[in-house]
């Protein structure tokens, strides 16, 4: 009886701890403003967009790695374009901004820095540079203001929208 006992105590401890993982992960997801999108879900909604638009994904970083977020390669014509992407929130429970929008400056940081990134990727190897960027009022009055800078360089941007419904704006296709 005692290793019944001991079975059953473990299997108690088991379903609490479950319980604890679950109440935090939802703790989690209540904190977070409804259909924000984090840097992960923008990249997550442009690598799904490329693939059905004939893309290879040749790689792609999370909001906690370095890099350029997304390179993929048409499968046709081997072209490849590169993507830097920004979110409309902090992923990093543990900042002051989680969950939170970023307001005017941060976004205005955002966009500057997503629009060197996207300019230091043209590197005369004819590889494709775009922007992604969540589909809010903010961000597209920042982009706005480098729109035509945008345009001369041929950088495109999408636009994600809460449900991940993709927008493109570039000056030739994709």
């Amino acid at each position: 009886m005692a290793g019944s006992g001991t079975a059953s105590g473990i299997a108690n401890s088991l379903t609490k701890v479950i319980q604890f993982i679950n109440q935090t992960t939802e703790r989690s997801r209540q904190k977070r403003a409804p259909m924000m999108l984090y840097e992960d879900d923008v990249v997550e909604a442009v690598c799904e967009y490329l693939k059905q638009s004939g893309y290879r994904i040749v790689s792609h970083c999370t909001s906690k790695q370095r890099g350029i977020d997304i390179v993929a390669e048409h499968v046709s014509s081997n072209s490849l374009l590169r993507v830097e992407a920004k979110g409309e929130t902090s992923k990093d429970s543990t900042r002051k901004r989680f969950g939170k929008p970023f307001d005017n400056a941060q976004v205005h940081s955002h966009v500057a820095g997503a629009f060197f990134a996207a300019a230091a990727m043209l590197d005369g190897t004819g590889a494709r540079v775009a922007l992604a960027f969540p589909d809010t009022p903010l961000h597209r009055r920042h982009v706005s203001r480098i729109g035509e800078a945008i345009r001369r360089l041929e950088i495109a941007v999408f636009w994600i929208d809460a449900n991940r419904g993709i927008t493109i704006e570039s000056a030739r296709p994709l």
